[in-house]
């Protein structure tokens, strides 16, 4: 509605009014041509020239694969060239990530040169217990998420009534089961963050990891750059030098005739690329995550935009 009001009938008024008076003044047929043409072109010239651009490029990208999936990576070094990691990012990641067993060592870039290095103390005697609390701590959610499944399944079958005695005991067992996860989950975290130990270096000298993953901007040619933004993910198998997982993404900005209103950098849904949260699927994280968890809090567009429009 903002846009209708503010940008879009304000130019079809002025443009009846152009084309009205060209109409009436200019006898030949070629010159009404070009005008109704750029009055078209004006504001939807980008809109051709980006989709035209998107088609091919997304065309022409290396196909997204996943050569393996590693439950077990046990370390992981995650590198973002383009919007480092924050504190906050980094202790989102690792509450829900690092578990002591699927991960053990955890390292992100900060800005300027420095690592930090996340893990957890083995040696303490209360890591044996917080492994088995995690244990015990996930299968406790998994009967959670069953008895949920099962209620449904046999409310959508019609084997169970809403609101009868049989879906009221499904809910109090839910709410017991789902009370239970949640003191186990408070115990969890208070005695991960017991464990918990860091250390900042740098990336030449921090201990070799297991896997990296890196997510790095694409540097497009001038003209390209205005209408489309790139960048890609690929993670490294460390051991072998292989590349075990690669996606590349290309990113349209807002149209001329339907710009941004609340603060982001290019649109979200438009482009190609899987996920930008591969490395999910590559670490089969939501397997054994706590939770899902994306490694940056604020999206790359909202970052960008604060970085490159807000500041103007």
């Amino acid at each position: 509605m903002i846009i209708l009001l503010f940008y879009v009938i304000p130019y079809l008024a002025v443009s009846t009014v152009v084309m009205v008076i060209t109409v009436k003044y200019a006898k030949k047929i070629w010159i009404r041509g070009i005008v109704a043409t750029a009055l078209f072109l004006i504001p939807t010239y980008d809109i051709i020239i980006t989709n035209i651009l998107g088609a091919y490029y997304c065309a022409t990208a290396p196909k997204t694969f996943i050569k393996e999936t590693v439950e077990y990576p046990e370390s992981i070094y995650f590198e973002d060239s383009i919007q480092p990691f924050t504190e906050n990012d980094i202790n989102n990641t690792i509450r829900h990530y690092l578990d002591g067993v699927h991960l053990k060592r955890a390292a992100f870039n900060l800005s300027g040169k420095d690592v930090v290095v996340y893990w957890l103390d083995e040696v303490s005697e209360q890591y044996q217990y917080f492994l088995n609390l995690n244990h015990t701590y996930k299968k406790a959610r998994e009967d959670e998420e069953n008895t949920r499944k099962d209620m449904y399944k046999k409310l959508n079958n019609g084997i169970i009534k809403r609101q009868s005695e049989e879906h009221g005991r499904y809910v109090k067992a839910i709410n017991l089961k789902e009370q239970k996860s949640e003191e186990l989950s408070k115990e969890r975290y208070e005695v991960w963050q017991k464990l918990i130990r860091k250390a900042i270096t740098t990336k030449d000298k921090m201990p070799n990891l297991n896997y990296s993953y890196y997510i790095n901007e694409i540097k497009l040619d001038k003209f390209v750059a205005k209408f489309l933004y790139a960048f890609e993910i690929k993670s490294i198998n460390n051991k072998t030098n292989e590349m075990v997982g690669f996606d590349i993404h290309y990113k349209r900005f807002f149209y001329n005739i339907f710009p941004d209103l609340v603060g982001r950098y290019f649109v979200d849904s438009f482009g190609c690329g899987m996920n930008e949260n591969l490395y999910i699927k590559i670490f089969n994280m939501d397997k054994w995550g706590t939770s899902w968890a994306s490694i940056h809090r604020k999206s790359l567009g909202q970052y960008l935009y604060n970085k490159y429009v807000q500041r103007k």
